[in-house]
Parts: C-alpha cells; sequence; structure tokens
C-alpha cells in the first residue's frame, strides 16, 4: 500500500511539477557569473560610498538572503534597517574576502555564497571590524 502511494506521488510531482529547463553552456555561465561579479562590485562600491539607495537597486523586491547564517525576515524591513545603518555612519568600507561560489542555474537565476569584510567609522568615531559572509 505504501509503495502505492509512493508511485502516485512522484508520478504527480514528475508530470506536474515539470517546469521547462534551459541548458546553458559554460560560457554563457561565465558569462553571467562575470555579470553578477560586476553587479556584486558595484553594490559594495555603493556600500563604500554609503549610498543605500543605490546599493539596493541592484536587487529584486523578492530577493531573499541568509546573512551571517541568519535567513532575513523580510526584504522590506532589510532595506529599512540598511537605510538607517548608512546614515548612522561617517565612513564604510566593504572588501570582497572572496566569492566562494556563483551557481548560474538559469539565465534569470543565480546564487552567489561569498564572505566580505566590513570596517564602519560611527559619528562618535566608534570603529567597528566585522567578518561576514552571505547568501543571495
Amino acid at each position: 500500500m505504501h509503495k502505492k502511494i509512493f508511485m502516485i506521488a512522484v508520478a504527480i510531482c514528475f508530470f506536474g511539477c515539470q517546469q521547462q529547463t534551459t541548458t546553458l553552456t559554460e560560457n554563457e555561465k561565465n558569462k553571467i557569473a562575470e555579470e553578477i561579479r560586476q553587479v556584486t562590485n558595484s553594490i559594495f562600491k555603493s556600500g563604500n560610498e554609503r549610498d543605500a539607495t543605490r546599493l539596493y537597486t541592484h536587487f529584486s523586491e523578492s530577493t531573499a538572503g541568509i546573512f551571517d547564517g541568519v535567513v532575513m525576515d523580510s526584504w522590506e524591513k532589510h532595506k529599512k534597517e540598511g537605510h538607517a545603518f548608512f546614515a548612522g555612519q561617517k565612513e564604510l568600507k566593504y572588501s570582497i574576502d572572496s566569492v566562494y561560489k556563483i551557481d548560474v542555474i538559469n539565465p534569470d537565476v543565480a546564487v552567489v555564497e561569498m564572505a566580505y569584510s566590513l570596517t564602519a567609522t560611527d559619528s562618535l568615531n566608534n570603529t567597528t571590524n566585522k567578518l561576514a559572509a552571505c547568501t543571495y
């Protein structure tokens, strides 16, 4: 009985959940990955210039992320906190330590895993150094 239910569930998923797949060549994947690296560099440049508005233009409103092992509550909340953080800093220095992985899934979807460093100096000259990681 369980085997029959399992086979029905597999068949429903196979036939009902099929998605059209796009096969990309390695060259196409590499081109997309390079575009992502350029966007990531622009994101970090915006951070160094304390320009949260420009930084967030690089992301979709449906962006989901994991920062330092914590899944963000909502993109809107993340942006609000980011704007407040940027406004409270006199100087920011972001640097990409390494891009661990850019996994190009299809022309519209990629997953980036990376590590970065942040040095922030607030208006009272308190400096914070942080090593961080994110996935987006």
